[in-house]
């Protein structure tokens, strides 16, 4: 289920692990995993985990969310049981035909089309048209559904079953659908109209419907770099490459790429530590400081004071995305616990109560969206990933400011700080 909140820690971890091993023991070709459990178990995180690890080792992996397979989307759903009593809550809530479609397909080696809920704005990534239809002595039936939008491509329209994306729309539009089915002697249509929802950023972008808050601490000019093409060392520059992200962001006219940062600290290559970043904005003259991170929703006031902070995270812990034209998640690979890297933060939007930070992440490698800008530009990672990928690696922000750091700030003295690395 997309927008699903998992908590992950060391339980989920040593579980994933465990079952892991076993699958591995035992794989020969195709496998297929359940994992079941009460509510709130940690199912999810355990399958999420546990699917990482397959994928680490270079295992195609798909996870079936089974909340994706209930007939009432999920924010309906608790009316619709009071409604209809509490017989209605059970085995019979699920669609059955296409789980059970989905897993003979991929024993046999089809293509298949999954069910996928949004549960930030209760949309389904597709509407589905069914019909159930039977004739009563048999006979064979055809079916035909046309939409009154000519514009939005109808997928398996003489089937019994039909779909359509959801198109982006500047205002909420009216649809209309009719359906037609026939034995070959008599007909029957049914005509219904549906409201397509207008578009936002937030839609298009996949965090959701709305922001309900949001602080942007952008430039008036470009100053993201991309770590690639910095030198031999590029693929580990992502040190090198946020802190002069962070130094033009502070001073626009600043010259120096990240081939220069790489020249000054470690120019035979290696891994940058947070005190490397330190150490470069203080011989360029640029305000900075140390705070500690407990929760990473603490960074948000030095965001609203004006500032940017730069992270040092462990990858593992934000999740891969599922829809490579959103602009969430990571959309490239991280192999395992412990890759770490640096980022810069720039902003966060609240969209549907739910938290996103704005990211530069210089490990784009020139990876670009449709319309050519580039994937690790303004990028959105969800706070309780970034929490997790901060306080698994490196539980401290570095702050940078545009103007001389207040004697009365509550930092930590670098001296006291174990520093940490990120490639």
């Amino acid at each position: 289920m997309l927008n699903d909140i998992l908590l992950l820690n060391k339980k989920h971890e040593n579980a994933a692990q465990t079952i892991f091993e076993k699958v591995m023991e035992e794989r020969k070709g195709k496998y297929i995993i359940t994992i079941s459990g009460e509510v709130e178990t940690g199912k999810c995180e355990v399958a999420h985990m546990l699917g990482r690890l397959m994928k680490n080792e270079g295992i195609k992996v798909k996870l079936l969310h089974m909340d994706n397979y209930y007939k009432i989307p999920p924010l309906q759903r608790t009316e619709w049981r009071k409604s209809h009593g509490i017989d209605s809550v059970g085995f019979e809530e699920y669609e059955w035909h296409l789980i059970y479609r989905n897993i003979i397909d991929f024993r046999s080696g089809e293509k298949s089309v999954f069910p996928c809920v949004d549960l930030f704005t209760d949309q389904i990534d597709h509407f589905v048209l069914k019909d159930n239809s039977t004739d009563i002595n048999g006979a064979a039936l055809t079916f035909k559904w046309t939409l009154s939008c000519d514009t939005i491509p109808l997928f398996n329209a003489n089937s019994a079953s039909a779909y359509f994306d959801v198109p982006i729309l500047k205002d909420s539009q009216q649809l209309t659908i009719k359906h037609v089915v026939s034995n070959g002697s008599v007909s029957d249509s049914v005509i219904r109209n549906i409201t397509i929802p207008a578009s936002t950023v937030e839609r298009q972008y996949g965090l959701g419907i709305k922001a309900n808050s949001e602080r942007s601490n952008n430039a008036n000019y470009n100053w993201y770099f991309d770590q690639m093409n910095t030198g031999p060392n590029s693929s580990v520059n992502c040190g090198p490459t946020s802190v002069t992200m962070a130094i033009k962001w502070v001073q626009g006219d600043f010259t120096r790429t990240p081939s220069d940062a790489r020249n000054v600290y470690l120019p035979l290559g290696g891994w940058w530590y947070t005190n490397n970043i330190t150490d470069y904005l203080n011989i360029n003259s640029v305000p900075n400081y140390f705070i500690p991170i407990k929760q990473i929703d603490s960074i948000q006031s030095q965001i609203n004071s004006g500032n940017i902070v730069i992270l040092c995270v462990d990858m593992f812990y934000i999740r891969n995305q599922e829809n490579d034209k959103w602009h969430i998640d990571k959309f490239y690979i991280s192999s395992g616990i412990g890759w770490g890297h640096f980022i810069v933060v720039k902003g966060y939007k609240i969209v549907d109560k739910r938290v996103y930070y704005e990211v530069y992440d210089p490990y784009c490698f020139g990876v670009e969206y449709a319309d050519g800008s580039l994937k690790g530009k303004d990028r959105y990672y969800r706070s309780m990933d970034l929490n997790a990928a901060v306080l698994n690696w490196w539980a401290y922000a570095i702050v940078v400011s545009k103007t001389a750091v207040k004697s009365n700030i509550r930092r930590v003295k670098p001296g006291d700080i174990i520093h940490k690395s990120g490639q």
